[in-house]
């Protein structure tokens, strides 16, 4: 069990967890869902509503929430390296965290692809996901934003 928190530095009694919290776990994998912002807003409300009072419990638990590919960047942190609650949410916004950056909002807005195989829908989410992260004043305007959708969604189907 150590070695899935082996960043975090825990007491050497660790709380139980509550009963049934998988059920209400709320999940992150940084891709779908919500942002980073929200996943911390709404692992809180969760802790609240299961009334965890103790830190290590809670930081156990916001591990036990990610997933994928962000689960992987956490089992690669260095071993002891956050040493409480607001270090881990300070490491994970500033890794996962929406960019302010608008050269790396436009750069990945042109580089956005619909991959081979991938469903519609599922192109339509990351693109609207990646236009609505972008900051009003570097934006492109949605005329722009619909032709760029159009010709990669064009270019994509004409490729199958």
């Amino acid at each position: 069990m150590q070695a899935r928190y082996a960043s975090l530095v825990l007491p050497a009694n660790l709380e139980n967890f509550p009963g049934g919290y998988l059920k209400h776990l709320p999940w992150f994998n940084g891709e779908t869902g919500p942002s980073t912002e929200d996943h911390v807003s709404t692992f809180l409300d969760f802790a609240n509503n299961m009334n965890i009072e103790e830190e290590n419990v809670y930081m156990r638990l916001f591990v036990q929430s990610l997933e994928g590919n962000v689960r992987i960047w956490f089992r690669k942190l260095i071993a002891d390296s956050i040493r409480n609650w607001n270090e881990l949410i300070t490491i994970f916004k500033n890794q996962l965290g929406v960019k302010k950056d608008p050269v790396y909002f436009l750069t990945k807005f042109e580089e956005l692809k619909r991959n081979l195989g991938e469903p519609v829908a599922k192109f339509i989410k990351r693109f609207n996901k990646l236009y609505h992260k972008m900051l009003a004043y570097c934006k492109p305007p949605v005329a722009v934003a619909k032709v760029r959708f159009s010709k990669e969604f064009m270019m994509n189907l004409q490729s199958c």
